[in-house]
């Protein structure tokens, strides 16, 4: 959980009343002064900040090093939105009394709430080593390392916190999304509800609760858990953030409600570096891909030959990257395919956006979205004067400085358009793919999972958080029609294949009958879909990366179409390779057709010989048109621009 980018100036206020005895008073020398500095205070207190700002200059300029004033004045001026100014106050007491851990905490939150989170955590240590217990700032750091993935040291500082105040929701909900963030699910789950029994209303924490729990497959209370997020997002409660609503949603209102909520509270449009300077049109078009995914990731498995095949006579591609690791050959491997590739990790959202600007970037492509890691604030700036999300989040933004969001007619209805923030991008086909994803020779047998030759391989190796109580229920009753059949997982935790298991079990089904096959490198990954008959798609979030492996590999998928953007992603892929036979629209026909084909081999047979042919026949593994339709694109929204027009939908 990243901290709020709006400052609390009641956070600045208490700890100013907490500090002011600790304080050298360094002049209040007359009555009057005094009189003065209280009626400030009163004005502070009143969210008068002006006012209490223009008698705290006046006292100063008798007296410029009162400490207690300066502090007044910086609290002042930071609550009323001056952070620059506050932050030279906060500097000058400093240089006067460094030894006060409550005015390095100051400064640390003004650092964070200016989005330099490297020099808040400076502030935010000083503060920690004059005074180890301070609990906001505790707190603050470990928030700060929670978002950093730092999650190991994040974790101490909240248990540290809780220790101190264990009555407070803060460091419970914390510590949570740190143990989280370490992949320990039910320890994360025993902070969270503790964070929620304290404050039920904790903001955009129960959407962490419930998504901790569909990672492990804990469906206890699921359906409850849903409408009450449903119900208080409706209301405009802050209560999920938009990404595990996608997999627990088909409404399209509900979706992007989520996403307005969130981009409003936590990426409000930020309008610091100005508009655009009207430049001369330069010889090519600049396009800017920001992502933390240039490494071995989904993302990265798909985009990678996108931007080799970019034309350099008309385009410039440059990279702003953050949080791979250097060494991961496949971030070495996109690098090279950059004409710029930038390491963004150190610099600040304004930073990156105001050298995105001065670099005349045209275009800027957001390929993270609302997904782990992302910075959205980047494009809270405007880092280029149009704006696309593409890939990584498969829904609305639900922010007003998103221009376009790239999807084909299967993905958006253009009755459905309003439900979307950004005007549409209809590409022939949306997903990019690429062609020299290489499958290992290595024979991966039925034996060689514990299956029999005879047996029917179903199989899903979709993330855990995309299964649900009633997807998995099907299975299971697909799997209960089909004797001679077996179901293929992937599971993320050993407490998710218990649950799983458990779930099994009290169906009816047999545990044996649940196979759960382990992490691969990507090319074997690859290999091992041949073992299996037919893919079972998860709802209301669908495959994307996965789906597109299967098929690759030359496995059929079969999928239930929903209404949003995330319930369609499988149906997308099969209309593009004519595999429409593959998509359904309600759940009792994925189970009838599932056991159809289980039962039927010479239907299965075609399906695998049509998808051989239109593997290599149709416009979902052809990245070269795709890039052609994709720059056709960024040619029109960037002629718009230059003549002042309006996104409007785009239809290639």
């Amino acid at each position: 959980m990243k901290a709020s980018p709006l400052l609390s100036s009641g956070l600045f206020l208490s700890l100013f009343w907490a500090s002011v005895n600790c304080f050298v008073a360094g002049g209040l020398i007359s009555i009057v002064m005094m009189n003065k500095y209280e009626l400030a205070i009163e004005y502070i207190e009143k969210g008068q900040f002006p006012s209490a700002i223009n008698i705290l200059r006046d006292i100063l300029n008798r007296d410029k090093e009162s400490v207690d004033v300066l502090h007044a004045l910086g609290l002042a001026l930071a609550s009323s939105g001056d952070l620059n100014e506050a932050k030279k106050v906060f500097q000058k007491i400093l240089m006067i009394d460094d030894s006060v851990a409550e005015v390095h905490y100051n400064l640390g939150r003004i650092e964070e709430l200016s989005d330099r989170n490297s020099d808040a955590l400076v502030q935010y240590s000083a503060a920690l080593s004059i005074n180890p217990s301070f609990y906001e700032a505790l707190i603050s750091k470990g928030m700060i390392l929670n978002s950093l993935c730092n999650y190991s040291e994040a974790l101490v500082l909240h248990k540290n916190a809780i220790a101190l105040n264990p009555l407070a929701s803060d460091g419970w909900a914390n510590a949570g999304i740190s143990y989280a963030g370490l992949g320990r699910y039910e320890e994360a789950l025993v902070q969270f509800e503790a964070a929620l029994k304290i404050d039920p209303l904790h903001p955009f924490l129960y959407g962490q609760y419930l998504f901790a729990k569909m990672k492990i497959c804990h469906w206890e209370g699921y359906q409850g858990d849903k409408e009450r997020i449903a119900s208080q997002t409706l209301m405009r409660s802050e209560v999920s953030e938009p990404f595990p609503i996608l997999a627990i949603s088909n409404d399209l209102e509900l979706n992007l409600m989520s996403a307005k909520i969130w981009s409003d509270t936590k990426f409000p449009r930020r309008d610091d570096l100005g508009n655009f300077d009207q430049k001369g049109l330069s010889k090519k078009i600049k396009i800017g891909y920001f992502s933390p995914d240039f490494r071995e990731h989904p993302i990265a498995g798909l985009t990678a030959e996108l931007y080799e095949l970019h034309d350099r006579n008309e385009f410039e591609v440059i990279a702003f990257s953050w949080g791979a690791k250097k060494s991961d050959p496949v971030h070495q491997k996109v690098r090279r395919t950059f004409d710029i590739f930038l390491d963004i990790d150190n610099l600040s959202d304004y930073e990156v956006a105001k050298i995105s600007r001065e670099m005349g970037v045209n275009i800027a492509i957001d390929l993270a979205g609302y997904t782990q890691n992302s910075r959205t604030g980047i494009f809270a700036f405007r880092a280029a004067p149009v704006q696309i999300s593409y890939l990584g989040y498969l829904g609305t933004m639900g922010a007003d400085y998103i221009d376009y969001l790239i999807a084909d007619r299967v993905l958006v209805n253009s009755c459905d358009e309003k439900y979307y923030s950004e005007k549409i991008i209809y590409l022939p086909s949306y997903q990019v793919n690429n062609r020299h994803r290489t499958i290992s020779d290595r024979v991966f047998t039925k034996a060689d999972l514990g299956i029999k030759n005879e047996d029917f391989v179903f199989c899903c190796f979709n993330n855990n958080f995309k299964f649900s109580p009633d997807m998995f229920t099907s299975w299971l009753s697909i799997l209960n029609a089909v004797e001679k059949s077996m179901l293929l997982l992937y599971a993320d935790s050993e407490a998710a294949k218990n649950n799983l298991r458990k779930f099994s079990r009290d169906f009816g089904i047999s545990e044996e009958r649940i196979i759960f096959a382990g992490r691969l490198p990507p090319s074997e990954y690859l290999a091992r879909y041949r073992v299996a008959d037919l893919f079972l798609d998860t709802f209301p979030y669908n495959a994307g990366t996965t789906a597109s492996d299967a098929l690759w590999a030359g496995l059929p998928v079969l999928t239930l179409k929903g209404n949003t953007f995330s319930s369609r992603m499988a149906a997308s892929l099969l209309t593009t390779l004519n595999l429409t036979e593959l998509i359904v629209d309600s759940l009792e026909d994925y189970e009838k057709t599932a056991i159809r084909l289980a039962k039927n081999f010479k239907e299965m047979a075609h399906l695998r010989k049509k998808l051989a042919i239109q593997k290599h026949d149709s416009l979902l593994f052809n990245t070269p048109q795709f890039v052609a339709n994709l720059e056709r694109s960024y040619r029109i929204i960037n002629a718009r621009h230059q003549n002042n027009l309006r996104p409007e939908n785009i239809l290639i």
